[in-house]
């Protein structure tokens, strides 16, 4: 069974250097770093929001994935559209063991 949190980030989207920089703060004593995804064949698992890329980490040891997607794709589309102010969505994904 696995758990999904999200939190929006109430930014801009010139915030995500920002918001990436930080995100690499919190990891640094883990040894690990948020890596941005192009690839079309995993950014299709977004459809029907068009990303030109998202950001993640996957920590086996832990048990998390965690990504770091925009709330508005390239088509204006919002994942949220109640929520114009979030322009970044933060998941966090906890596999938990059996």
């Amino acid at each position: 069974m696995k758990k999904i949190t999200e939190y929006g980030f109430i930014s801009s989207k010139k915030d995500e250097k920002l918001i990436i920089e930080r995100l690499n703060e919190f990891l640094a004593p883990l040894k690990r770093t948020f890596a941005k995804n192009k690839s079309d064949s995993y950014l299709k698992g977004y459809l029907p929001y068009v990303y030109k890329y998202v950001y993640f980490n996957l920590n086996k040891d832990v048990g998390t994935f965690m990504e770091l997607i925009p709330n508005e794709d390239i088509k204006d589309n919002y994942k949220y559209p109640d929520n114009k102010n979030v322009a970044w969505i933060f998941r966090v994904f906890d596999f938990i063991r059996v």
